[in-house]
């Protein structure tokens, strides 16, 4: 009689169990001997193949989508390159192997700068330029309104309240629109039409995206110095942003007043030193100008200036998780130099022409606030004027500061367009009562 014989009913079965369990336990070390190196073969693989995809110049711009229906009888080319357009979409690398390509990047600017950095001389190109958009005459302010291809609601209520032509006579401004091309065939479309209807857009050759905003910005003031050169004070403002145009008339007309005081100051001032005989050299220099002509000469070359609500000592964010998140390698400094509230600013067009020179020697960077108004204001050696009461950024109190009519730029972004139109009505009233009693006012 054998073991097995001589066992019992419940042996049996625990021995079968055992038998099961130690056969499971085989065929699984038998699949993970065989699964793993087979699973890391073809993650090998596929990384060498993925990595092959990524250009040896990561200058490299991507090549041109398949057009679909032309833009304005244009194929928009993209200034994206390979890791940014990866970047927006979601990137598939990982980010170890991104952290490497980056490391070993080589620039115009040098080693070590991310590839998604664009390097700041690409050539602005235009899908809508408006060449004519500046072509009448004694235009005081441009406007210029950082806008995406999708807010056509929010240019329509800016085109029916502050931007309304009908107060050009009276304020001497105009609204124009920047924008970037959409990746969407139909809002290009819509884009077109919107142009052709209002002639107030400029479309340029980049994809709108929150990392290309400072795109927008240099598109911007291009733009403004190839063909708006008439214009003697420029306003940067969003499309989330209320501008009362009549105080904004009533601050630049001020502030006018303010320059040609001081050019009668100092013209009186070398007046009187001419008839002391204290400086007879300058009666009249020797190219036969005026003394007031040298006065405005010597205004002029004073150095540039934006006026704006400053912010002093930002930090710069080092968390990924942050929506402002900037790599060191992008920039290295812990803060950023002083600069505007991206909501408004207001410049001189030789302001404008000096950041924009600026633009050519110093390296970019995406967070187009601090990178125009701070890193480019400081390499132009642009000068800040404190302009923080001209600012209403606290929502709850837009209506009672537009009422009072001090505030030039109110941020209002929770406004729907019924309500920005209402307000629009709010204001105009109270700006031609204080103007009829004015008027009274000074017939009396």
């Amino acid at each position: 009689m054998t073991a097995c014989e001589g066992a019992t009913p419940q042996q049996t079965v625990t021995r079968r169990k055992y038998r099961r369990l130690l056969g499971t336990l085989v065929r699984f070390v038998v699949f993970l001997l065989v699964a793993i190196p087979a699973s890391l073969a073809v993650s090998v693989l596929l990384s060498k193949g993925e990595s092959q995809r990524i250009p040896d110049d990561p200058w490299k711009p991507l090549p041109a989508p398949p057009c679909g229906r032309p833009f304005l009888g244009l194929c928009p080319q993209s200034l994206d390159t390979i890791l940014l357009a990866d970047f927006l979409n979601g990137t598939k690398i990982s980010r170890k192997r991104e952290k490497e390509t980056l490391s070993n990047t080589k620039s115009s600017w040098g080693r070590g700068i991310p590839a998604f950095m664009a390097p700041s001389k690409i050539p602005i190109k235009y899908l809508i330029v408006e060449e004519r958009f500046c072509r009448v005459a004694d235009v005081e302010v441009i406007i210029y309104v950082h806008t995406a291809p999708r807010n056509a609601q929010r240019r329509d209520v800016i085109r029916s309240t502050w931007a309304d032509p009908r107060w050009y006579p009276m304020v001497r401004h105009k609204v124009i629109f920047v924008i970037g091309q959409s990746r969407e065939v139909a809002l290009h479309d819509k884009l077109r039409e919107e142009s052709v209807t209002y002639h107030d857009i400029v479309v340029a050759d980049f994809v709108d995206s929150y990392r290309n905003l400072s795109y927008k910005a240099l598109t911007a003031m291009h733009w403004i110095r190839e063909y708006c050169k008439g214009a003697k004070y420029i306003v940067k403002t969003d499309d989330d942003v209320f501008i009362n145009i009549f105080a904004l008339d009533r601050f630049l007309n001020h502030a006018a007043q303010a320059v040609d005081r001081q050019r009668g100051t100092e013209s009186s001032k070398q007046q009187k030193e001419e008839k002391s005989g204290k400086s007879p050299e300058n009666k009249e220099s020797s190219s036969g100008k005026t003394l007031l002509e040298e006065a405005s000469k010597r205004l002029k070359r004073a150095r540039p200036e934006i006026q704006c609500l400053v912010w002093e000592g930002m930090t710069v964010l080092r968390d990924k998780k942050s929506k402002w998140y900037v790599d060191q390698r992008e920039y290295g400094n812990r803060t950023y130099p002083p600069y505007c509230s991206g909501n408004a600013f207001l410049m001189t067009w030789s302001t404008a022409h000096a950041l924009l020179h600026a633009s050519t020697t110093t390296p970019f960077l995406w967070v187009d606030d601090a990178y125009l108004t701070g890193v480019l204001a400081k390499a132009a050696k642009v000068n800040f004027v404190k302009r923080n009461s001209l600012y209403e950024l606290n929502g709850n109190k837009f209506v009672e500061s537009l009422i009072k009519g001090e505030k030039v730029f109110l941020h209002h972004p929770q406004h729907d367009p019924a309500t920005t139109r209402e307000m629009w009505n709010v204001l105009l009233n109270k700006e031609m009562k204080d103007n009829f009693l004015n008027h009274i006012h000074e017939s009396h």
